[in-house]
C-alpha cells in the first residue's frame, strides 16, 4: 500500500523496516535519496529479492516492513508488486 514518506519516516526512526529507492543511478544522482537506503534499480528486484540468486540483498526479507522509493510512484509500484508475487 501507498503511504506518506513521513509516516514511512516514521517507522522506519522507530526501528522497523527497510528503505529501497528503486530508481536508476542517474536519478539519485540528480536528487540524493533517503540515508541509509538500499539502491535497487526496478530492473534488478527480482534477483536481489531472490536469495537463491548471488545478487541477493539480505535486508530483502519477506518478513521486513519494506519502502519503496522513486521519483513519482510509479517503478515503486511495479517493484512492490513484483515482491507481493514473489511472497513479500
Amino acid at each position: 500500500p501507498r503511504m506518506k514518506a513521513e509516516d514511512a519516516i516514521a517507522k522506519y526512526n522507530a526501528g522497523g523496516g527497510v528503505f529501497v529507492d528503486v530508481r536508476d543511478s542517474n536519478a539519485i544522482a540528480k536528487t540524493g535519496t533517503i540515508k541509509d537506503a538500499h539502491r535497487i534499480p526496478r530492473g534488478m528486484m527480482e534477483f536481489v529479492a531472490d536469495p537463491a540468486t548471488a545478487y541477493h540483498n539480505d535486508a530483502l526479507q519477506k518478513d521486513a516492513d519494506i519502502y519503496l522509493i522513486c521519483g513519482v510512484g510509479g517503478q515503486a509500484a511495479l517493484a512492490g508488486k513484483t515482491l507481493k508475487d514473489m511472497g513479500f
